[in-house]
């Protein structure tokens, strides 16, 4: 088992950058700030924040912890995965991971891009097990675009998750993701709370419990047992049989339509308890505020891009022509994306594939004078543009939007690209402080 120690210190870097939040009944809560009917609730919200910054941490150093043992390396590992939950000792497929509290792995039945609910994988996280103030383990739901068991096809800040979270009642999303996609939580960690009416927590007769106690059937855990108008038919499992509780509800869920988890306390017009789980969430920024401060993030990817295109000159007097060259006769400029010459496995892991819509390449079509400046004044023949991170005004949800190159570049450098102006604008180097801001690699 990987030492997950590094998870913790490293989040801790970025920590005062992260909202941690906790959700509680529709309204946004300070951290320790979980209402409960069993006097401790400060037990629960810390027990909540301890479980997110160890999820966060493992997807912040999930390359470093999890390197790829194919041969040849075909796939290598980037930044941003989660690991699958806690399924019971009797489902896992992880020869790592002894007993419970260890991700059931790429165990039967999970899928790419197949959402999973479970118990927490505190022994994964290097954790001990995690209780809410009802003596309760921690559950954990992960979206199957940051599963790790079988990886998305594109992984990068800009990945929305298959998940959002909901008032009591089930009207009202609590992240906003019902309209900004990107907002929406990639995983949710519950304090499932006391039994309510039908959950049976009976020791299970098929799978190791020795530090939890209980069953692994979702439906025994989190709320509410019978879908019904009260919340407006949202239920916190899965359809199906089975602890993956996944077969049928969402199997494989596009971003179009996230499974609608419910997150407060909610009784019956006759003081029955119907809903009493308490939720903490992760979103993608909240894994890439940490990634991006990592030195081996973006920057390592931009200069072997720069050396290549450099070494290319070199040996041939030119720059090299953009692929997808959207030139017209006439035209001053010649537009498009990353040289062929210059693209994976140039860069390690694969990030210019990851990111692939980010990358513009533009270079004059006189190659011996500049007609493009970057930084205010510095002339180039040619420039790779990376545009960074999404701004408030920006989003990348749909084919359609990361079809656009306003989804990715600011002005100056969009109308420049465009033909409408000759200066760039942007940054040499990433700068994880300022990470919306283009960076812009001149040629000259």
């Amino acid at each position: 088992m990987h030492n997950q120690k590094g998870y913790a210190l490293l989040f801790l870097l970025a920590l005062l950058s992260l909202s941690v939040i906790f959700v509680v009944g529709g309204a946004l809560k300070n951290r320790l700030q979980v209402q409960g009917s069993g006097g401790h609730p400060e037990v629960t919200a810390r027990a909540l924040m301890q479980a997110k910054e160890a999820l966060i941490g493992f997807a912040a150093t999930y390359r470093d912890t999890h390197p790829d043992d194919s041969t040849p390396k075909k796939y290598p590992q980037v930044f941003g995965y989660l690991p699958v939950p806690d399924l019971g000792s009797s489902r896992k497929n992880n020869v790592g991971c002894d007993g419970e509290g260890c991700t059931a792995g790429s165990a039967t039945g999970i899928l790419q891009d197949m959402t999973v609910i479970g118990r927490l994988p505190w022994k994964t996280l290097n954790l001990s097990p995690l209780k809410d103030e009802y003596g309760e383990c921690l559950w954990y739901a992960v979206s199957g675009s940051h599963q790790s068991a079988h990886h998305t096809d594109i992984m990068n800040w800009d990945t929305v998750g298959y998940l959002d979270l909901y008032t009591p009642n089930g009207t009202a999303s609590v992240t906003g993701g019902d309209t900004k996609p990107h907002q929406r939580p990639i995983a949710v960690i519950f304090s499932a709370g006391p039994v309510i009416t039908n959950q049976n927590r009976a020791k299970s007769a098929t799978d190791i419990v020795d530090a939890c106690g209980g069953n692994y059937d979702v439906r025994n855990y989190l709320d509410p047992y019978t879908s019904g108008s009260a919340t407006t038919n949202l239920f916190n499992w899965f359809v199906g049989t089975g602890v993956i509780n996944s077969s049928t509800d969402p199997g494989t869920l596009p971003p179009s339509s996230p499974k609608k988890l419910l997150t407060g306390s909610l009784k019956s017009a006759d003081s029955i308890p119907i809903l009493n789980d308490q939720a903490a969430y992760i979103t993608a920024d909240d894994i890439f505020n940490v990634i991006r401060r990592r030195n081996d993030f973006i920057q390592p990817t931009l200069t072997a891009m720069q050396n290549c295109i450099n070494t290319y000159y070199t040996a041939n007097s030119s720059y090299p022509d953009p692929t997808y060259d959207q030139y017209l006769s006439g035209d001053s400029l010649r537009r498009g994306r990353l040289p062929n010459q210059c693209k994976d496995p140039l860069t390690p892991d694969q990030t210019a594939t990851r990111f692939d819509k980010h990358f513009f390449y533009m270079k004059c079509a006189n190659g011996n004078s500049s007609c493009l400046r970057a930084y205010a004044n510095t002339p180039c023949k040619a420039a790779l543009v990376f545009g960074g991170a999404r701004t408030s005004q920006q989003s990348r949800t749909t084919d359609a939007e990361r079809n656009q190159q306003s989804s990715y570049l600011e002005a100056p450098a969009l109308n420049a690209y465009n033909g409408n102006g000759t200066d760039l604008g942007g940054i040499a180097n990433f700068n994880p402080a300022s990470p919306t801001t283009d960076v812009v690699i001149c040629f000259n």
